[in-house]
């Protein structure tokens, strides 16, 4: 097989690029006035029930415990909470933003 050098350096490993880099730095800076303006967050929402570092993306939350849950995590929580109104995460996004 053909072996290839990565070189170090810049995003993610990427190779140095001061433009780019600097477009991400102000894509960063763009979402945190973001979040202080409108409290919301643009990150992925992540289950809220899962431990770090093996957080998963959220598929739903759930509107009585106020979490956004994984599908693992959801499966669990809605053996004992089989009365609780849960969303998709999308819908519940759109809930929020428009609230």
């Amino acid at each position: 097989g053909q072996e290839f050098d990565v070189p170090d350096g810049g995003k993610g490993g990427a190779q140095e690029n001061p433009f780019l880099d600097s477009q991400v730095d102000r894509l960063e800076e763009v979402r945190k006035a973001l979040k202080k303006i409108t409290g919301i967050s643009t990150d992925i929402d992540l289950c809220d029930v899962c431990k770090p570092p093996n957080k998963r993306d959220a598929s739903v939350r759930c509107v009585d415990c106020n979490q956004n849950l994984c599908d693992g995590c959801n499966k669990f929580h809605m053996k004992f909470n089989k009365t609780h109104k849960v969303l998709d995460i999308s819908e519940a996004s759109d809930l929020i933003i428009s609230s």
